[in-house]
C-alpha cells in the first residue's frame, strides 16, 4: 500500500484522469511515473 500511495501522491492526476483515457501518451506518462516511483523507493 505504501508503494501505491507513493505513486498516487507523486502524480494524482495521472491515476484519476489519465489512465481511463488510455492513449499512447498517457500510458507512456503512467509508465514513466511508475518507473520514477520504483527507482525512488529503491533509493536511486
Amino acid at each position: 500500500m505504501r508503494f501505491l500511495n507513493a505513486i498516487k501522491n507523486h502524480s494524482p492526476r495521472t491515476f484519476s484522469e489519465k489512465i481511463p483515457e488510455n492513449t499512447d501518451v498517457e500510458r507512456y506518462f503512467v509508465c514513466a511515473t511508475t518507473t520514477k516511483a520504483v527507482l525512488y523507493m529503491q533509493g536511486w
